[in-house]
Parts: C-alpha cells; sequence; structure tokens
C-alpha cells in the first residue's frame, strides 16, 4: 500500500480527520512503530493503529476497535 493509498483508506475509516503518520527514526528508535494510523485536528494526531507496514497499522486499528467493543459488551 502506498502512502496516497493508506492516506485515503484513513478518509474512509474516520471520516476528514482520518490521518496516516510515518514516523521518524528516532521515535522508531523508541520503540515506536514506523507506520502510524488514526485522526489528525491538523495539529494534533490520535494514534489509532500502528505496525511495520500501512496494512499493519490498518489491521493493529481494527483489532483495538474490536478490542474497545468486546470491553464495552462486558
Amino acid at each position: 500500500m502506498t502512502d496516497e493509498e493508506a492516506a485515503q483508506e484513513a478518509l474512509i475509516r474516520w471520516g476528514e480527520r482520518g490521518a496516516v503518520l510515518r514516523r521518524s527514526l528516532d521515535l522508531v528508535a523508541q520503540g515506536l512503530k514506523p507506520f502510524a494510523v488514526g485522526k489528525s485536528d491538523g495539529v494534533l494526531f490520535e494514534p489509532i493503529g500502528q505496525g511495520q507496514s500501512w496494512e499493519e497499522a490498518f489491521r493493529d486499528a481494527a483489532r483495538q476497535a474490536d478490542s474497545l467493543l468486546r470491553r464495552l459488551r462486558f
């Protein structure tokens, strides 16, 4: 998936606030994964999923959402 495809997917999933972020090497060195997907207000970025690729980041976001739904049901 290209950066442009990832940005389009974020818009589909989260509307106009959907955003993607390639993290800098210093953040990756601190243990964060290089690709993050989530929401942004234009200033702050709220990560919802992260991974070693855009696809992995979107899968992580889906897992996070599923986990939250399971917790809300019980």
